[in-house]
């Protein structure tokens, strides 16, 4: 049995909208639906065989993801300091 509490922060206390999970894209079975997360529960049976050669592939959406915008942008204007 598993004791967990998924009450207390189900909803937000400060708008008590739900909380919902805004990291989907980080859950790699979204881009290789075979992936097995390793269990403390099932070491043995988790393990990931898949990757112990080194020889998994990142799928090119995976890595399109990861990708960070460098691109240096000029402001659309310069702030003026030291004006009343």
């Amino acid at each position: 049995q598993q004791n967990f509490d998924d009450t207390t922060y189900a909803k937000s206390a400060a708008t008590g909208q739900p909380v919902v999970n805004q990291f989907a894209d980080a859950d790699i079975t979204t881009y290789d639906s075979s992936a097995q997360y390793l269990s403390r529960s099932d070491w043995e049976g988790t393990w990931p065989r898949t990757y112990a050669d080194g020889s998994w592939t990142a799928p090119d959406d995976f890595v399109k993801a990861l990708e960070i915008d460098t691109t240096v942008t000029q402001p659309k204007a310069t702030p003026r300091t030291g004006q009343i």
